[in-house]
């Protein structure tokens, strides 16, 4: 496998997956006082997006990326380990229809960190959005969350293979644009955006002009099928009746013709005249 394999493109931002880090009542992550005891702060599994987006702002926080306090581990050995006491704080990031996010929201020990400071997070790291949960969003009959809750959440992003047909890019824009248009609680209703789509698009640009003949040399060559179908019945006609439906089909033919060649560019009425 060469690496052009490897490489992808994003082509469209479609929901976000929040950051939520639960911590034991009393304890703030920003806090610098804390020292956190050894395997006691669970930042995702490894090589994982939680693990990067967790090691990226505990770093930034001043704290030791490489202290033993760091683990990693599943979400759902995170969230077992964080209920029992073992952890006291986890790094998750998932979407909020996860139960298991609800599972620790509901419980009276754990709190959900809420970012004061959330401007300054997503100008360093740009891939990151502000998102506010309003009191009660989540469950208004028991008002999770109890209080207004900011977070920090990467996109999920629809990717693709650099070497993906720009058709196949249409099609499958479309359908996602179908799926997610309506958003949800946290979403907004999807827009997809222009620029994760220029390194797709460019491509197709360049192409344009051999599509838009292709496509044209396919419409003429459907006209001539019918155009040669009847030279061919006219030269063996042998009534009357039979040359006037002939000719009646080449004034259908022409008329259809010289409708459609209106709309064409001018560099390609030519063909269509001839």
């Amino acid at each position: 496998m060469n690496d052009s394999e490897h490489k992808v493109s994003g082509l469209a931002a479609i929901y976000y997956e929040p950051l939520w880090i639960f911590v034991r009542r009393g304890i703030r992550i920003e806090d610098k006082k804390i020292a956190y005891r050894e395997g006691s702060v669970a930042v995702g599994p490894m090589g994982s997006g939680t693990e990067a987006v967790a090691k990226a702002i505990i770093a930034e926080q001043g704290y030791d990326i490489t202290s033993p306090a760091l683990v990693n581990l599943t979400s759902a050995e995170a969230r077992r380990q964080l209920m029992n006491g073992a952890l006291d704080v986890a790094f998750f990031v998932t979407s909020y229809r996860d139960p298991g996010i609800m599972e620790l929201m509901r419980r009276k020990d754990l709190q959900l960190t809420s970012f004061r400071r959330e401007a300054a997070y997503t100008r360093k790291f740009r891939g990151l959005t502000p998102l506010r949960l309003p009191e009660g969003l989540l469950d208004l009959r028991d008002n999770i969350p109890p209080e207004n809750v900011t977070l920090l959440s990467p996109s999920a992003m629809l990717v693709a293979r650099e070497d993906i047909n720009p058709r196949v890019v249409e099609l499958v824009l479309k359908v996602a644009q179908a799926v997610h248009n309506p958003g949800s609680l946290i979403d907004p209703p999807l827009k997809l955006l222009i620029l994760p789509l220029v390194a797709v698009w460019v491509p197709l640009l360049r192409i344009a002009p051999m599509i838009a003949d292709w496509r044209k040399q396919r419409w003429l060559k459907r006209y001539y099928d019918r155009l040669r179908k009847v030279e061919d019945e006219l030269a063996t006609a042998r009534w009357p009746n039979e040359l006037r439906e002939g000719i009646n089909e080449l004034e259908a033919l022409r008329g259809e013709v010289q409708a459609v060649s209106g709309k064409l560019p001018l560099q390609q009425q030519q063909d269509v005249y001839h």
